[in-house]
């Protein structure tokens, strides 16, 4: 209901906009992606061995980018021989500089499915702890700040919620942290691009030394002045937005132009980009989603203990901890509108449909 809500105001928005035919083009078939997790809801149902075999297929993928991200750190380039820039690191098949993002976002989905694997339960944990050791390390060598805040929000979100992870979580989160310490201090280049490139683009020196907060920068200069021309683009259209992806169009405008640094295909933030484009009407339905998770979560650790009907199995609090990193604010984020992320967004949400409803 609230998907196609927001489908809807999508449609509105873009009519309502300025450049009708870049904003359409671009909302009118989204709502491939609700149809997406409900065929995955289906498929589920359906067919007995669903689960088990998109597990297990799942996980040789999801091996298999693991093996090229580490080849690379160490061969600096993949299997396909793909270079990444500086200490970043490449996807499997092209030179995207998306394989911390990857590994993050899918990596909530992967346990998940794991757990409802019908193997012995030292077989999941060995599988469990060797996956969050390998991910915790490969998604800090990527260079991709934002997917290690990532897994670190996730890492916190699985200690505090889930029932059986707490300790093994815990553990692996410390065992991962002393081996990135160890690798930054013997690796200058991660050393630059994880820690002293990080501060020099959010000016903490600066602001430890100035003790001004105005120097603080969002994220890096750039990230910055794409959130401020958002928040000029908001101001001026509150209620409906710009429309759908017309943030890349409107940044030129002199009226909500920063600095040089400005412009961009987006924002770079999910909320900035929605608050802009869709305006107030088209972020009502995110929150509505943030607040239907913070009421679970609420249930799950507050009333469970009288009512086991709002008892989450460790299954279900695994699939809401990929909702709650697509949906952190305080990190930078790809285009909201983009295909290959909303397909990652989307996916869990069909496995996460079928634990409510399902009997079994």
């Amino acid at each position: 209901l609230i998907f196609v809500i927001f489908y809807l105001i999508l449609i509105i928005v873009s009519l309502k906009a300025e450049f009708k035919i870049n904003s359409i083009e671009n909302s009118f078939f989204y709502f491939r992606f609700g149809i997406f997790s409900l065929t995955t809801w289906f498929l589920i149902n359906e067919k007995v061995n669903f689960i088990r075999n998109f597990t297990i297929i799942f996980l040789i993928t999801f091996l298999l980018a693991l093996f090229d991200g580490y080849f690379q750190y160490f061969y600096n380039s993949n299997l396909f021989g793909y270079t990444g820039v500086g200490t970043r690191l490449t996807i499997l098949f092209n030179d995207k500089l998306i394989l911390g993002g990857y590994l993050v976002r899918l990596f909530p989905l992967l346990i998940a499915l794991i757990l409802l694997l019908n193997i012995k339960n030292y077989t999941k944990i060995f599988i469990s702890i060797c996956l969050f050791l390998l991910v915790d390390i490969l998604v800090y060598l990527t260079g991709e700040r934002t997917a290690f805040s990532l897994a670190l929000v996730f890492s916190i979100f699985i200690i505090f919620f889930t029932s059986n992870y707490k300790l093994l979580r815990l553990l692996t989160l410390i065992i991962s942290l002393t081996i990135i310490y160890a690798i930054t201090l013997s690796d200058n280049r991660v050393m630059q691009r994880n820690v002293e490139h990080t501060l020099q683009q959010t000016n903490i020196k600066g602001l430890l030394s100035s003790g001004n907060f105005e120097d603080l920068v969002f994220f890096s200069p750039q990230h910055h002045s794409h959130i401020v021309t958002a928040y000029k683009m908001f101001l001026d259209k509150p209620l409906f937005g710009h429309g759908v992806n017309s943030f890349r169009i409107k940044c030129k405008n002199k009226k909500y132009e920063l600095n040089e640094l400005s412009c961009s295909t987006h924002p770079h933030h999910t909320y900035s980009q929605l608050l802009s484009e869709t305006g107030i009407i088209g972020t009502i339905p995110i929150f509505l989603v943030i607040l239907f998770l913070f009421i679970r979560i609420i249930k799950h650790t507050f009333i469970s203990k009288n009512n086991q009907q709002f008892r989450m199995k460790d299954y279900q609090i695994f699939l809401i901890s990929a909702f709650v990193i697509t949906l952190w604010p305080l990190a930078p984020s790809q285009n909201f509108f983009n295909n290959w992320i909303n397909i990652i967004y989307y996916l869990p949400l069909g496995f996460y449909l079928n634990s409510i409803y399902s009997n079994e």
